[in-house]
């Protein structure tokens, strides 16, 4: 409980938390590999040489090794998420949020971003939480859902079983994505 939380709890949970954001949330003055290094610079006080090859991991392992001196002014927006996703993994969490991590995408680059995505979890498993409107994503990539209506949970339901949805909200979106 977060609200009951101490000041270091919640430190903590941060720094075993990272995020991939919608609009990818690069800096825009910043190189590819400085991107991915600065948290683990900045937060996990690590010296740049080790930074650096943290990031070259993940550059490669997101499929964008050789990329290190562009700038997110010089990559398309596929590209970019896969950079907020080398940028998420290289931090080491726990957990993962993914804020509408696909919406932004045209339709081959997100099925990139899936296959990425699901082939980093099955070999580094971690916990993550997918927020999207779209509900055929959620599906692929979720074993459960948690629908939300005006801020409040409506249902929460196992992905497999949605089509048994019994909130009407759930239901509608369900219907709306057929």
């Amino acid at each position: 409980d977060l609200h009951k939380a101490s000041n270091k709890e919640i430190l903590n949970v941060r720094r075993n938390t990272s995020m991939v954001f919608q609009s990818y949330n690069l800096f825009s003055n910043k190189t590819v590999i400085e991107n991915i290094m600065e948290g683990l610079v900045t937060v996990k006080k690590m010296k740049k040489s080790e930074a650096r090859q943290i990031a070259q991991r993940f550059l490669k392992e997101v499929g964008m090794e050789g990329y290190d001196d562009y700038y997110p002014v010089q990559l398309s927006g596929g590209q970019q998420q896969r950079i907020g996703i080398a940028r998420a993994l290289a931090m080491d969490p726990e957990v993962i949020l993914f804020d509408e991590p696909t919406s932004a995408l045209d339709a081959v680059n997100q099925k990139l971003v899936l296959d990425l995505l699901q082939k980093l979890h099955s070999e580094q498993p971690f916990g993550y939480v997918f927020v999207s409107h779209d509900i055929g994503l959620l599906q692929a990539v979720t074993d459960r859902i948690i629908v939300m209506k005006d801020g409040q949970i409506v249902e929460t339901i196992e992905s497999k079983r949605l089509k048994e949805a019994v909130h009407p909200y759930t239901q509608a979106l369900v219907e709306a994505s057929l």
